[in-house]
């Protein structure tokens, strides 16, 4: 049976509108029922459900499977090849079929296939910062703004260290109140990035020109809205940099077809009506907030979740989330995102009309952006902001305030000069903790077995092992959970716990314990685990490289999270 077939409520004759209208109603209407009885209406079992739970993810289960099966969208379509498994297939075949060796992995250089494609793209980030000179008054703070830039191919163990992040432009947020400022600061940067994406640059070894193009601007919405010369007060007006929905009908609008988005033509018509800044031509984005209370929310109100009467709000804002920070959303995913955005919007309008920002209102347009630009994760800020820090270092260690701007774009200059000294700045080499050996004989029966069995090294009467080893970026720690395997169709995560990082002929072994996964704790969000008698010995590529994080025991029972939803690249 189709998703849309779903026509009228299984427990009261009453019409509804699809899976979404479904669900909504169930969820409104009949989540608190206390003699809770109905069917699924999307398969033909006669099966009674009686618990209100467990029949939200029966359905949701079944809407998932089924809308894989029909198209979503185009709206939610669009450029969304680039981020299938499909992609992912095609580079593992290729890999296979190559033959790669163990040396050619060793020395893989990831600039490789940024250089094979002759097209480089490039994320721009704008932010203010504060500096406080801590020789005079707490009224002395310098305000500057900063641009960074970084590769946007880059993979991920590359893309999350701080040393891709590089330092484009930097000045004082007084001096652009200037007008003339805006030419003086904005005129070079644009002509560079002009000649970039027209000219290129012939690198080093190459014959042919690689062309760079920008393919985001991150920024908080205050600084979007800047860049964009959109307004920047959100409490008149039309200031969605989305759509021209005004703000006083913001609590009123729920779904994304009840917008009118704006595009380049009606942005153009607007711009030929105000005075064009030289900022108008970098593209914009949106930032998330650090997520550390949120996530651990559940087990901070674990006594009192039964008394909480809206706490469906936070599972349904959790399942949203889940799909915006996956790695790699699949296509069918998006039509289901939006649903749920759409319903959780009316119901917090509906509950907490007072709370109602235009913050809400831009998750409205996540599924939209996620098909377009792909995974939202990709456009974090935080990890531009992380690199704030070393500005203000800078500036406090320097002690120089004359001229900071000056101070702290030459020092980067210098530093970034050194890192990039070494031909193996992009070939991660692997850090770890001190070195320790110990006796075969004196582990446990049972990781003796797991040494026996891992045929691929013989182990001597003695071993070495560290307490960390840091391997492409990912730290892994004895006591460390991690997803090493996602179970069947459902995609079930099961963890395991470094029990021992053992280091062999130039390789690293992890001893782990492997724990069952016993059930999803939907008002929690955390999955229910309990240790196993088994010990296996795995290498860094059999892991998902997925950590667990915070971990709790209760009652002869663990429970952990997973920062997002996990899935198989097939």
């Amino acid at each position: 049976m189709s998703i849309s077939c779903v026509k009228r409520c299984t427990i009261y004759p009453v019409s509804v509108e699809g899976a979404a209208g479904y669900m909504r109603h169930m969820r409104q209407v009949h989540g608190t029922d206390r003699l809770f009885g109905t069917n699924c209406p999307l398969c033909d079992s006669n099966f009674i459900f009686t618990n209100f739970k467990s029949f939200m993810n029966h359905f949701r289960n079944h809407d998932l499977h089924l809308s894989s099966k029909e198209t979503p969208p185009l709206s939610l379509l669009l450029n969304c090849n680039y981020f299938t498994s499909n992609n992912y297939d095609e580079i593992e075949y290729e890999q296979q079929e190559q033959g790669i060796t163990l040396w050619q992995r060793e020395n893989y250089d990831p600039l490789d296939d940024i250089k094979r494609k002759k097209g480089v793209l490039l994320q721009l980030y704008s932010d203010d910062l504060g500096v406080v000179n801590p020789l005079m008054d707490k009224n002395a703070i310098h305000k500057l703004t900063t641009f960074y830039i970084s590769i946007d191919d880059l993979p991920a163990c590359h893309s999350s260290s701080l040393s891709t992040v590089y330092l484009l432009l930097v000045y004082y947020r007084k001096d652009f109140e200037d007008e003339n400022n805006h030419r003086i600061l904005f005129a070079p940067l644009s002509q560079d990035l002009r000649s970039l994406e027209n000219d290129g640059l012939i690198l080093p070894g190459d014959k042919t020109p690689t062309y760079y193009t920008i393919s985001a601007m991150c920024a908080d919405n205050l600084a979007t809205h800047e860049v964009g010369g959109f307004t920047r007060t959100f409490t008149t007006g039309c200031c969605c940099r989305y759509c021209f929905t005004h703000h006083k009908d913001m609590k009123h609008i729920y779904q994304k077809s009840q917008t009118l988005i704006r595009t380049t033509e009606s942005y153009d018509i607007q711009i030929r009506h105000v005075e064009k800044c030289p900022r108008t031509n970098l593209c914009m984005e949106k930032r998330w907030k650090n997520i550390v209370y949120f996530s651990n929310l559940p087990f901070m109100l674990f006594d009192i979740l039964d008394r909480i009467p809206y706490w469906f709000l936070y599972e349904l804002f959790r399942e949203i989330w889940d799909i915006l920070y996956c790695d790699f959303p699949r296509k069918f995913w998006l039509s289901t995102l939006q649903a749920l955005i759409e319903e959780f919007l009316q119901l917090f309008q509906t509950i907490f009309p007072e709370q109602f920002t235009p913050k809400f209102h831009f998750l409205l347009h996540s599924a939209r952006n996620t098909a377009k630009y792909g995974p939202l994760k990709r456009q974090m800020n935080l990890r531009y902001e992380a690199k704030h820090h070393l500005l203000k270092q800078i500036a406090n260690r320097g002690n120089n305030f004359i001229n900071l701007p000056y101070t702290i774009s030459k020092r980067v200059q210098l530093r970034q000069c050194y890192e990039l000294i070494d031909e193996n700045a992009f070939r991660l080499n692997n850090v770890s903790g001190k070195i320790r050996t110990r006796r075969t004989i004196i582990f446990h029966k049972s990781i003796q077995n797991a040494l026996i069995e891992d045929s691929p090294f013989i182990y001597g009467d003695i071993v070495e092992f560290v307490k960390w080893v840091l391997i492409d970026n990912v730290k892994y720690k004895v006591g460390d959970f991690f997803v090493a395997h996602l179970l069947g169709g459902e995609e079930i995560p099961l963890f395991v716990k470094i029990k021992f990082i053992i280091h062999i002929v130039q390789q690293w072994r992890f001893i782990v314990q492997c724990y069952d996964t016993i059930a999803f704790r939907q008002n929690l969000w955390y999955y229910e685990i309990r240790p196993s008698n088994n010990n296996n010995i795995l290498s860094k590529d059999e892991f998902l490289t997925h950590k667990a994080e915070d971990c709790y025991y209760i009652n002869n029972s663990y429970f952990i999270r997973v920062p997002y939803r996990l899935t198989i690249i097939e």
